[in-house]
């Protein structure tokens, strides 16, 4: 899995306010790439719309703080 498609995995299930399935998308990004920048992914990653770009910004933003919140265990 691309560190794209966990991110925005992660963000859907977020979104979705899936527990389980945020927990594992958390956990996958943090094994795909246990140093996740969200800045840097957000500065490459745009739509059209201005409110997608903000719900984006906020989604992946809140993914980032649960990757440094509680210990997670590797994805394989």
């Amino acid at each position: 899995m691309t560190r794209r498609a966990a991110a925005y995995r992660a963000a859907a299930a977020l979104h979705l306010d899936d527990a389980e399935r945020l927990e594992r998308a958390v956990r996958r990004l943090a094994t795909v790439d246990p140093e996740f920048d969200a800045d840097g992914f957000l500065s490459v990653e745009r739509f059209r719309e201005t409110s997608r770009n903000t719900q984006l910004r906020y989604e992946i933003h809140q993914v980032r703080s649960l990757m440094h919140d509680k210990p997670l265990r590797a994805v394989v």
